[in-house]
């Protein structure tokens, strides 16, 4: 779809809702290579207050798609100490660097359109309009300088007069029901000096240095919508600046692949519903949160998704170092996981659009010559050489990742038994219709909640802490959902070998589902007092007869709880590669058991093979060193000791599994399952 499209205006006096009007000088980086045009000026603190806007306040007048919510949150309390201990506190010298402020085209639903609008020549009564509005309303000598002056934009509704072309003098307005005005750099730098004009009227008279950024030029030339030009200067912005979080940069980084795939999972901004499915509802993610761990309300975080993308759809083979490029092995493997399983060769050699982007299989065997020619030199010039590619190799990746793997992917958080169950807790409680308090609540910072807001979160997280985890806490967990992902993303690539298409990858992804729901079904359904993937100490306990035949009663909580040592110690999840391990190795063998048994009870149940269970790579040495350390068992008992541990958690795990077979089969028979 062409971003542009040509708007013949009727305009009038009354069409009219201009801006303030600025004095401007033109500026501009690359303008000769229709690169960004710029006009900056000194304005007062009045005018930006009645005209400039900042994300956050634009959401607060609408409900806006998440993903357009490019900016930083505002920090009230920084705001304030801005206000009182640097703009009203008494100092001889104060200065603000200036302000960077984007023009945005408004829709007609007081949203940002995905397009600019190309204008014709003003109209007499557009100028007549404007000149009337400035300070030269009353020199009549002015008007002729405004009726002939020629208009720099390029856009409707957008208005740069060329006053005096010699002088470089220049008067910049908008008409505000087409545009909005949104700072993009030094939203706490205006707000600081609104705060201030509370207190002291004075500072309304100050003067502010601003840079407007006209970018439908730049929009225009790589075809591309507003929101997406303003984010990618916005992240080279803030590179340079005052640090953003983590999953800030996730949601923004342009040039690493992982990002680049949680941004089309969590991008919720489809207007026109040509992606349904294919994107996680905003609610269910936490967007703000410094560290994996998300909780509930929220199903999965931005940082979670992430490490998923990079370890598991990457395969552990992201570029995103120096160090990375260098290593001729991960780069390899690079290569090969997108030519494999994102077809970016193949797309850049079949579609016209990529014609003029170099190959990764061209890249690598210049890598690979390089390095050839190089290998008699000393280590430290080896060290130099890096792997180059076209970065719009990652734009042809996501655009396959959203053709061919999101739809799956979305149906994994959604339409697993756990996250289902979630999801319509959470609907009963309104909190996916923008229309409710908790809609907005499961998308804002903590940080911003009032009191109010605070008491409907913890409402909520504990509703729904109270009916899923009791049996499925693990699963809900950052450890339980990477590893869980991994087996299912691994069941795709195993399945669709060299087919790769939306619909084989959608054949895996609802086996694997199916699959697991029936697991989680039973589980649920089994009435015993403990659950499998339930709260630690609540729900692993191993019953004294199995430690007693196995003559491990006195070997401490290793040989009394199921799920310590394989993935925890103590109180704490190792969340680490070897927990995801150990935990896939259980989820495998439980997945083993019920296919064995088709599902179903008979007298001839059957367990798969003890080496089954043992193939946890890290577990026995956990519980050995432990053993060492913690009870002194020497080394020669030690092998013996961990191996009947391990049978213990196993029979232990036989026998819960089969006893949950067994209830189900029965309420099947009955018609009395939940």
């Amino acid at each position: 779809m062409d971003l542009f499209s040509i708007s013949k205006i009727q305009a009038s006096k009354t069409d009219l809702d201009v801006s303030n009007i600025y004095e401007v000088d033109e500026g501009g980086f690359g303008i000769e290579n229709k690169g960004i045009r710029t006009y900056f000026c000194s304005a007062k603190v009045s005018k930006l207050k009645s005209d400039i806007e900042t994300f956050e306040k634009l959401t607060q007048d609408k409900s806006w798609p998440v993903s357009q919510i490019i900016q930083r949150d505002i920090d009230r309390q920084r705001i304030k100490k801005i206000a009182s201990q640097y703009i009203l506190r008494e100092r001889n010298i104060k200065y603000f660097p200036p302000i960077i402020i984007a023009i945005l085209p408004r829709d007609n639903k007081r949203g940002i359109s995905p397009q600019f609008n190309l204008r014709e020549e003003l109209k007499d009564s557009e100028r007549e309009f404007i000149y009337k509005k400035s300070k030269f309303s009353n020199n009549e000598d002015a008007k002729p300088l405004f009726m002939k002056a020629p208009n720099r934009s390029l856009i409707d509704g957008f208005f740069v007069l060329d006053i005096l072309p010699d002088f470089r003098y220049k008067l910049l307005c908008w008409n505000k029901q087409k545009y909005y005005a949104v700072v993009i750099d030094g939203q706490h730098r205006l707000e600081s000096l609104k705060e201030a004009a509370k207190t002291n009227v004075d500072v309304n008279e100050y003067l502010q240095d601003v840079v407007f950024i006209d970018l439908s030029e730049r929009a225009k030339n790589e075809n591309i919508a507003p929101v997406e030009a303003v984010r990618r200067i916005f992240i080279d912005i803030n590179y340079t600046a005052v640090p953003v979080t983590n999953a800030r940069k996730c949601l923004m980084d342009d040039k690493d692949l992982a990002s680049l795939f949680v941004q089309a999972l969590v991008n919720d901004d489809d207007i026109h519903n040509e992606r349904q499915g294919k994107y996680l509802i905003p609610q269910l993610v936490d967007w703000h949160s410094e560290n994996l761990k998300h909780q509930l309300p929220h199903i999965t975080g931005v940082l979670v998704l992430y490490q998923i993308m990079s370890d598991v759809i990457l395969n552990r083979s992201n570029l995103i170092s120096i160090d990375d490029l260098r290593k001729k092995s991960k780069v390899k493997r690079w290569v090969s996981r997108l030519r494999g399983r994102f077809l970016v060769d193949e797309k850049i050699k079949d579609l016209v659009e990529y014609n003029e982007i170099e190959t990764l299989h061209s890249s690598l065997k210049r890598y690979e010559k390089e390095i050839a020619k190089d290998k008699d030199d000393d280590d430290d010039n080896l060290e130099a050489l890096l792997f180059n590619y076209d970065y719009y190799v990652l734009e042809v990746a996501q655009k396959v990742f959203i053709q061919v793997y999101c739809k799956s992917i979305v149906r994994f958080f959604t339409e697993l038994y756990y996250y289902k169950k979630a999801i319509s807790i959470l609907e009963k409680k309104n909190a996916f219709d923008k229309n409710y308090t908790l809609s907005k609540i499961l998308v804002t910072s903590p940080k911003k909640f009032n009191e109010n807001q605070k008491n409907i979160y913890k409402e909520t997280e504990q509703e729904l802490k109270e009916q899923l985890e009791p049996k499925f806490y693990l699963l809900l967990t950052v450890l339980g959902q990477k590893t869980l992902f991994e087996i299912f993303f691994k069941r795709i690539d195993s399945f669709i070998g060299s087919e790769v298409t939306e619909e084989k990858v959608e054949e895996a992804a609802s086996e694997f589902i199916n699959t697991y729901n029936k697991i989680f079904k039973i589980l649920n359904n089994y009435s015993n007092d403990y659950s499998i993937f339930g709260l630690k100490g609540h729900s692993e306990a191993i019953p004294p007869k199995f430690q007693k035949d196995y003559s491990i009663v006195n070997y401490g909580v290793q040989a009394s709880s199921f799920w310590e040592d394989i993935i925890y110690k103590g109180s704490f999840i190792i969340y680490n590669n070897q927990g995801i391990q150990a935990l896939r190795c259980v989820f495998n063998y439980i997945e083993s058991f019920f296919k064995m048994n088709n599902f179903s009870f008979s007298e001839n149940i059957s367990y798969p093979s003890e080496s089954e269970f043992h193939e946890m790579k890290y577990a026995p040495s956990r519980i050995s060193n432990r053993l060492e350390k913690e009870q002194n068992v020497k080394v020669g008992i030690n092998e013996a000791v961990t191996k009947n541990i391990l049978n213990a958690k196993r029979d232990f795990l036989n026998e819960y599994l089969s006893n949950a077979l067994k209830e189900w089969s029965e309420k099947q028979i009955e018609g009395s399952l939940d």
